[in-house]
């Protein structure tokens, strides 16, 4: 199973690929200033992700956004009945 998701958020920098990725990593932007973030969302989705077998990757491009892929095997996704 394959899930993309994309923001059109302020992006993230090659350099700061690693930190963002660190449990309560926090890169330092002008635009960021008065956000409350903790620097836990992608390490947490990160480490659930493989949990589960699978990979957690993402593209990013400053002023444009991001996009985050998330890849599990089958054998971690299970169909329910939802009727």
């Amino acid at each position: 199973m394959v899930l993309w998701v994309k923001d059109s958020g302020i992006g993230i920098t090659k350099q700061d690929y690693r930190l963002v990725l660190t449990p309560f990593g926090q890169v330092k932007s002008s635009i960021l200033k008065t956000a409350s973030v903790t620097g836990l969302g992608l390490p947490l989705a990160r480490s659930l992700t493989e949990m589960n077998g699978g990979s957690l990757t993402f593209t990013s491009e400053v002023g444009v956004g991001s996009t985050f892929t998330v890849r599990l095997p089958k054998a971690s996704v299970t169909q329910s009945d939802t009727n």
